[in-house]
């Protein structure tokens, strides 16, 4: 099915194989939404703007099953959120103009941001529905109050992206040990405030693995309160000779947030040239 390109608003609600092109959508509160057991919609070459609550919102409720949804060379701009995925998996974000919402994409757990309690678990709770292997590449992502936002989800892949003139390049946080495994790569991440912000509440947001990406003219290139995993990124701030280590004999970059340590054991000496890398 293809859609008409005279709608203005699109709601699919359990469907698959559904094309969305060529729409302008303005003035709602979401421009796009697709709910229930949805799968393999492909959306790509609209123009959404100005949406007071999502200009793009792929949504699991319950137990149904959402994937494999696409979103391909759209122009989002001016909304709340502008791409938003609630415990949907392996989604494609691509080439995507994402500009001047508060929310460039943001990927979270579903309605219960922080889940229910469960006694048997360790510290009390359990979580519902995440937000998983999604693909998040080749979008230019700019002007947005948070350029990406990874709340509470697993194992989702960021690369190739220009992450530019962000208030948070990227945000990632997690919450009683929720959160992490994430994929950051191969990005050119400039002129934010903060390239890349990482911090939890009770635990969460670890074992993301940030390596080969450019960190440029940002402020302040990485705040990061968790344990993480940071490689062979280019730091335009490194000097490269402050701290020799004599049991590694490597000159790591420290990345310092409040009490907290982390290193790049190989910080690269030239930017990446992200076109074509992968």
């Amino acid at each position: 099915m293809i859609v008409p390109s005279d709608t203005s608003q699109v709601i699919l609600i359990d469907c698959y194989n559904c094309t969305v092109k060529n729409i302008y959508s303005s003035g709602l509160d979401i421009g796009i939404l697709i709910i229930g057991d949805s799968y393999c919609n492909h959306i790509y070459d609209n123009t959404i703007k100005d949406n007071t609550w999502a200009g793009i919102l792929i949504e699991d409720i319950g137990y149904q099953y959402n994937y494999n949804n696409d979103i391909l060379n759209n122009t989002i701009v001016d909304n709340y959120i502008g791409v938003m995925i609630d415990t949907a998996e392996r989604c494609t974000v691509y080439g995507n103009t994402i500009e001047g919402n508060l929310y460039g994409i943001r990927i979270s757990p579903g309605s219960d941001d922080i889940p229910p309690k469960n006694p048997s678990t360790k510290d009390g709770y359990q979580p519902l529905n995440m937000g998983y292997n999604n693909y998040i590449c080749k979008n230019n992502i700019k002007n947005n109050y948070i350029g990406i936002h990874l709340e509470c989800c697993y194992l989702n892949h960021v690369y190739q992206n220009d992450i530019t003139k962000n208030g948070i390049g990227i945000e990632i946080w997690g919450a009683y040990g929720i959160g992490g495994y994430n994929e950051i790569y191969f990005n050119n991440i400039m002129n934010n405030i903060i390239g890349i912000l990482i911090s939890s509440v009770r635990g969460g947001a670890d074992y993301n693995n940030i390596s080969k990406n450019n960190f440029i003219k940002n402020i302040r290139n990485v705040r990061d309160n968790c344990d993480n995993q940071w490689d062979s990124n280019y730091w335009d701030n490194w000097i490269g000779v402050r701290i020799k280590l004599p049991i590694f004999q490597r000159f790591p970059k420290i990345l310092y947030s409040f009490f907290k340590l982390n290193f790049d054991w190989h910080p690269a000496k030239e930017p990446f040239d992200i076109e074509g890398v992968i």
